[in-house]
């Protein structure tokens, strides 16, 4: 469904109130227009399942709108061409072209327009993206440029479904509105850089962390120092991504380093080796805390591992348990990547 106010289509006396009635009946806001030239404004709502996506373009104006009394939104606003100042609970954020801010509608607005802007707002569920990103108010109010990452594919993606959305059945624009309610939750966890708390910039570094220990296993002299020098990190840095997880980073280690050990210790190729020269492959420099901690970890000590090793029970290769830094889900904020229905 689409909804489009234009000037041009107003009686040429009565523009300006025409402009008025449609933006107080469709947003509930209070427009303030520039006199001193003619207006020449044009507003284009299309729905998109649950999301709303909005094109405007006009003279210099302002927006005035109280809290939502209805079901809140959060909006990203794209400047495409212009500048806007959007002030909201006392914050206030200048957005440049080329730059997108957010904000939601449980709070009153003031948006001033003081040049002809071409601009381009998305409107999502609030409720269903904060379950999806619960840190994501700390994003509103702020000017975030989109010329790269994702708040530029963003905007690309918004942009594009401006022009082709008629084009979509039902079931298709679902699956891109979940998209776009997704894509939103990565630019907002773009601002939030900093915050150890953001998902995806701590998983980010946590898989850094886990591809350098993978490949470095089998080192005995590797350590959460060692690591996290070698992916430009500090040992605090690297114990905080690590505070909220299911084990420690060297927990980690440990485990993949015995769960290796077990696994070649099952194999008759192995047989020929010993279980000191198996452990020390895998890093471990000491074999009777080798042992001790196998037999912790599997409740049986190596030997007794190796012994069950047959002709008959070798095929069945080992199933290591799932690994916790495997999940789906991005803990830190609970930014799932959920299975949609559609």
């Amino acid at each position: 469904m689409t909804i489009l106010v234009d000037t041009n289509l107003a009686p040429s006396g009565d523009r300006t109130g025409y402009w008025r009635q449609a933006v107080e009946r469709l947003f509930g806001a209070i427009v303030r227009v520039d006199t001193s030239t003619p207006l020449d404004a044009r507003l284009a709502i299309h729905r998109l399942e649950r999301v709303q996506l909005i094109e405007l373009s006009g003279n210099p104006m302002t927006f005035t709108r109280a809290a939502g009394s209805t079901a809140v939104t959060i909006t990203a606003l794209a400047m495409l061409a212009g500048s806007a100042v959007l002030t909201q609970e006392a914050g206030r954020c200048t957005i440049s072209a080329g730059e997108l801010c957010l904000h939601a509608s449980d709070a009153a607005l003031v948006l001033e327009l003081p040049e002809r802007v071409h601009a381009m707002a998305v409107s999502v569920p609030a409720a269903e993206f904060l379950d999806l990103f619960p840190r994501g108010r700390e994003a509103l109010r702020t000017a975030i440029p989109a010329a790269a990452g994702a708040p530029a594919l963003f905007v690309d993606q918004a942009s594009t479904l401006l022009g082709r959305h008629n084009a979509l059945d039902a079931a298709t624009a679902t699956a891109i509105a979940n998209s776009i309610i997704h894509l939103l939750g990565a630019v907002a966890c773009s601002v939030v850089l900093d915050n150890p708390n953001c998902a995806h910039r701590a998983r980010e570094k946590i898989e850094r962390v886990l591809r350098f220990a993978r490949t470095h296993l089998r080192d005995p002299e590797l350590d959460v120092e060692t690591i996290a020098h070698a992916v430009h990190l500090s040992v605090r840095q690297v114990h905080r991504l690590f505070a909220n997880e299911p084990m420690s980073l060297m927990q980690w280690v440990m485990t993949q380093r015995l769960q290796n050990c077990y696994r070649e210790l099952r194999q008759s190729s192995t047989r020929n080796r010993s279980i000191g020269e198996i452990a020390y492959e895998w890093g471990f420099s000491d074999q009777a805390h080798f042992s001790r901690a196998f037999r912790k970890h599997f409740g049986r000590s190596p030997s007794e591992v190796r012994r069950m090793t047959s002709s008959a029970n070798e095929a069945a290769a080992y199933a290591a348990p799932p690994d916790p830094f495997d999940l789906p889900e991005c803990r830190a904020c609970r930014f799932r990547a959920r299975k949609m229905s559609v």
